[in-house]
């Protein structure tokens, strides 16, 4: 394998992509659209995101092979570099496979979370650090995982934790999360376990309003 893009090469984010030479890293891709150069070349455009920010790239369609089925948010290992363009540097993608478990935990935890979905940046941070402070690392995983899947993490970062109540806003969900974390793990506990348990158990209470109290959720209950 290609030793720019084999498992255990360093992982490079997308606000750290160096001006010169080749990054590498698992990054989530957020949008893409089929377009034609000037001179008739087809090339795919894409929107790429981890927890640092957002950044577009683009890919020559004959020189790139996409992995098939590629869903909204799905998790991606490239390779890329900047490159001079007309409008300026711009990232170009060598190379793209579909990423798998492994490569998400040999990562710092949630590394690939949307940054540019979440509107409080500063919850969003909060969130990194308990997840990345559980010193237990099947716990750490477990967090990660859930968010980091396709179908929940962007939802995680902007649903309202309630319709009417409290954290009503687009983002709620996340502060409320939080929240409660930090409280279960400021609390007294008997054993690093029972805390790092409790925190766990805080930050994934209302998963399930990322289904339900989603910007494009149209499920409501009574009194919610």
């Amino acid at each position: 394998m290609n030793s720019i893009v084999s498992a255990q090469a360093a992982h490079t984010s997308l606000a750290t992509l160096p001006i010169a030479g080749h990054m590498q890293g698992v990054v989530r891709v957020i949008g893409q659209v089929l377009q034609l150069s000037g001179g008739g070349d087809a090339f795919i455009q894409f929107k790429l995101a981890d927890c640092t920010g957002s950044r577009r790239a683009y890919a020559w369609c004959d020189q790139l092979v996409v992995p098939a089925h590629l869903e909204f948010h799905a998790l991606v290992r490239v390779a890329m570099y900047l490159e001079q363009g007309r409008a300026g540097l711009c990232a170009r993608i060598t190379h793209m496979q579909e990423a798998n478990e492994r490569m998400l935990l040999s990562l710092p935890a949630l590394t690939t979370l949307p940054r540019s979905h979440c509107v409080n940046h500063d919850a969003f941070d909060r969130l990194l650090a308990l997840v990345r402070g559980l010193t237990i690392s099947p716990l750490r995983n477990f967090v990660s995982l859930v968010l980091e899947q396709p179908r929940i993490s962007a939802g995680f970062l902007t649903a309202r934790a309630s319709w009417r109540h409290h954290h009503r806003e687009a983002g709620g969900l996340l502060l409320h999360s939080v929240e409660v974390a930090e409280f279960v793990r400021d609390a007294p506990h008997t054993s690093t376990l029972e805390q790092e348990l409790a925190i766990v158990c805080a930050l994934l209470h209302d998963i399930g309003k990322v289904a339900t109290h989603g910007e494009h959720s149209s499920f409501r209950i009574p009194g919610s």
